[in-house]
């Protein structure tokens, strides 16, 4: 057997470096191409890079930076995310209980005039964190409202979000905590029409038995949440909110629930600055509206 003319005894007496040489040459010839300059080179031959070999390495370079390019964006295309199916989750009824400055904001209830709203801003908390898909379709209902500047230190919402439980896990903590009380009519307004606050779908009184319970309550949640794995709430909205806006704890509720009309009781204070205030004459003021009943028509 023989290497380019070499004898087997011949090859033998090569040695190392020889015979990677010989190698070197027979591979050239092979590929018909001039070889590429390597640290050493072959014994009596001239292997050089040409420019032509220059060439075609730089158009490969570019071709392999274009099927980069068109890779990627078949990665991005294959990325882009599904549409949030809210049917594929559960879903249950929960208060939650609010802290806000209401300084820079027009009020609590949502308006059609401006978004600078408690309710638009926990809205858009919501819908960022995906605990809802529509305000207009989440029951919501709320204890009180609240004029243009005014705060609150326990504003309670009632609503129903996603949760992290299955439908029926949460269906049979709500038959075990939650029992049956009895349906009433929605409360009317003034203008005898249903009242705007209540849950659309109608709903019923909570129960004295269910009034005693609801204070115990927002500790079950919490509890309830690291044991089951529920969602955190509280942390997810605080979130997505505003510095001046903030939840304070979360409480499980009947279906039935309505945050306005489940209220056993409201409290408002006013707090009057004494700050270049002149309390003297307005004690004055005082007693002249006392003495005049055209200025208390109200009783």
């Amino acid at each position: 057997m023989s290497t380019s003319g070499h004898s087997r005894a011949a090859l033998e007496k090569l040695s190392k470096d020889d015979l990677v040489d010989l190698l070197l040459k027979q591979g050239y010839r092979s590929l018909g191409k001039q070889g590429v300059e390597t640290d050493q080179q072959p014994r009596g031959e001239s292997s050089l890079l040409s420019s032509d070999c220059a060439q075609n390495g730089s158009s490969t370079a570019g071709a392999d930076d274009g099927s980069k390019d068109s890779h990627a964006k078949k990665k991005q295309k294959k990325r882009e995310p599904r549409p949030f199916d809210m049917s594929n989750y559960g879903q249950r009824h929960i208060a939650l209980r609010l802290a806000y400055d209401g300084g820079q904001y027009c009020g609590m209830a949502c308006q059609q005039a401006t978004s600078n709203t408690i309710e638009g801003r926990l809205f858009e908390a919501l819908l960022k964190t995906r605990l809802i898909v529509d305000p207009d379709k989440c029951s919501f209902s709320r204890g009180g409202r609240t004029d243009k500047g005014v705060s609150a230190l326990g504003q309670v919402v009632g609503l129903r979000v996603r949760s992290r439980l299955s439908q029926a896990v949460i269906d049979a903590f709500s038959a075990s905590t939650f029992p049956k009380s009895e349906s009433r009519s929605p409360a009317r307004s003034d203008s005898g029409g249903p009242d705007r606050d209540e849950p659309a779908q109608g709903g019923g009184y909570l129960s004295h038995e269910q009034r005693r319970q609801a204070v115990s309550l927002p500790g079950l949640a919490a509890s309830m949440a690291a044991r089951e794995g529920e969602f955190d709430y509280v942390r997810m909205l605080n979130a997505s909110l505003p510095a001046e806006i903030r939840v304070l704890s979360w409480s499980p509720v009947p279906e039935t629930f309505s945050a306005r009309f489940g209220a056993t009781h409201r409290t408002y204070k006013y707090f009057f600055l004494r700050n270049r205030l002149d309390v003297s004459r307005m004690r004055c003021a005082a007693a002249l509206t006392r003495r005049c009943d055209r200025m208390r028509p109200c009783e």
